[in-house]
């Protein structure tokens, strides 16, 4: 059988090509299937069906693992929506990735990747390009995957070679109460056009298609490597120096995104509740009024409040200083799954909670997840070493590095009269770390094992999200957020000892 359509089937296929805005299915056709589907022929009968509802008008972590249709489980099955059958990413990649209309349903395979914790990923590939560059499904360790490319599996025409041989499908998930998904995906559309973040191939309601990034993700022990911990500096340095406005993305503002998202997480947080006795439990052990008043404790303390006083500088030295308290364009989520090693250095994905913020807490951040292992894969799915928290003298290179890039002059490592006041004020903002992701595996928690009939949270800054309540992700019914919230917290106070802080 030909990768390929027929020239006619090619033509129609063409026609039919046009940018999706999907709406969702009034109905479950993942039991309708046809004999032409069953021997990979054609378009199945579900296909053709959301090809039909679509419209002609409408706008718009370990080696990889086949997920056809009839591997995916049926607890799965149940929990995953109408977006996430194969037969039907299959369709809209066809409908929407440049070069694909002519490439038959049965030639495209589709991969999940687990490493999401807030959407659902999925690889979707012409033919069986290897290795895959995430961590996807499969009971085999990942340290197989080397991060190169190699040539297709399938034929083509030598002439006119895909542009994309395979892509990131991404599913949005419940994700209304942390980020804004609009905000995101206009954030997402300009740091692609920078080339600071994949380009966004196709967006669609619910979801959307992304250039896949050769290459593999981090490990976190990764990170106390001096090359890797230094393309991490460079990385969020030139996302720093990014000016992103109104014309940009739409609603942005030059102003902190922490007090904000740590009030509007704490207020989800001290909703939340769950049928579940044991959870309930959990609940109760985070003593979150306590938490609550640690978060204003925090936001009236001095490492919030020289932040957002820095004075003049015109020295080199007083702009290495004051570096810290400068608000720039953040990353706020970058750990080992969002940072991929390729070929050509690292690159930073998944930016569904970037914003402007203050630079020491994107800096406190990295050293904090430095310590945390998401790549477990046995219940809670994580584990924390405290002791792997950077040394100083790998702060220092970190710092060194993020500075002469920011700065665009060279700062050694053993220019400590800058480098260590630097860092002095990056260490308190590993507080603000450890609460905000405490806060977040709180409210991820009462999303989807608690109260699932909340209602939309309007955010401060004038933004809301809609509230799309699905069925959990299979991987977000194995992390245990709660205890990931115990956890980040008793990281919060062990720092605020550490760094003798009375409040």
């Amino acid at each position: 059988m030909d990768t390929f359509l027929s020239s006619h089937e090619a033509e129609a296929a063409d026609t039919s090509r046009r940018k999706l805005f999907l709406q969702p299915l009034p109905f479950d056709a993942s039991s309708v299937t046809t004999e032409a589907e069953e021997a990979g022929q054609g378009l199945s009968v579900e296909e053709e069906l959301v090809i039909s509802l679509i419209g002609e008008d409408q706008q718009h972590h370990s080696p990889h693992h086949s997920l056809p249709d009839d591997d995916i489980s049926p607890r799965t099955r149940r929990r995953i929506r109408m977006l996430s059958k194969p037969s039907t990413i299959r369709v809209i990649c066809i409908l929407n990735v440049p070069g694909w209309e002519a490439i038959a349903p049965h030639h495209i395979e589709i991969e999940q990747i687990e490493a999401g914790l807030t959407n659902q990923l999925f690889r979707v590939a012409v033919g069986t390009p290897k290795p895959s560059c995430r961590r996807c499904k499969s009971s085999e360790s990942f340290s197989a995957v080397t991060g190169t490319t190699t040539s297709p599996s399938v034929p083509r025409d030598a002439s006119s070679p895909l542009v994309h041989q395979q892509v990131l499908f991404r599913v949005y998930g419940d994700n209304s109460k942390f980020y804004d998904s609009r905000f995101e995906l206009d954030v997402f559309r300009a740091l692609g056009q920078r080339n600071m973040a994949p380009k966004m191939i196709a967006n669609f309601q619910g979801g959307r298609i992304e250039e896949w990034v050769w290459g593999r993700p981090l490990l976190v022990q990764e990170l106390q490597c001096p090359p890797e911990l230094a393309g991490v500096a460079t990385q969020i340095a030139r996302l720093h120096r990014l000016a992103l406005g109104a014309s940009d993305v739409c609603g942005i503002v030059r102003r902190p995104c922490l007090p904000v998202k740590l009030r509007q997480w704490m207020k989800l947080s001290l909703e939340a509740s769950f049928p579940s006795e044991a959870q309930q439990q959990q609940l109760a052990a985070l003593n979150l009024p306590q938490i609550a008043s640690e978060v204003e404790s925090f936001l009236n303390s001095d490492v919030i409040q020289q932040a957002d006083e820095p004075p003049e500088a015109s020295s080199l030295t007083e702009r290495a200083m004051l570096a810290a308290r400068a608000i720039v364009f953040c990353h706020n989520d970058c750990q080992e799954n969002n940072i991929m090693k390729t070929s050509e250095g690292i690159r930073l994905i998944d930016f569904e909670y970037s914003d402007y913020n203050y630079a020491a807490f994107d800096i406190a951040n990295i050293f904090t997840e430095a310590t945390i292992d998401y790549c477990v894969t046995q219940p809670p799915c994580f584990s924390v070493t405290t002791e792997a928290y950077p040394c100083i003298k790998r702060r220092r290179l970190f710092a060194s590095v993020y500075l002469s890039e920011l700065l665009g002059s060279p700062i050694l490592p053993e220019d400590i009269s800058m480098i260590d006041p630097f860092l002095q004020q990056v260490e308190g903002f590993c507080l603000a770390s450890n609460l905000l992701w405490g806060l977040w595996g709180v409210g991820r928690a009462f999303c989807l094992f608690g109260d699932t009939s909340c209602s939309p949270v309007a955010l401060e800054d004038g933004r809301a999200g809609e509230c799309l309540m699905d069925d959990p992700q299979p991987s977000d019914m194995s992390f245990d957020f709660l205890a990931y919230a115990q956890a980040r917290f008793a990281m919060y106070l062990k720092r605020k000892e550490e760094l003798g802080y009375s409040w």
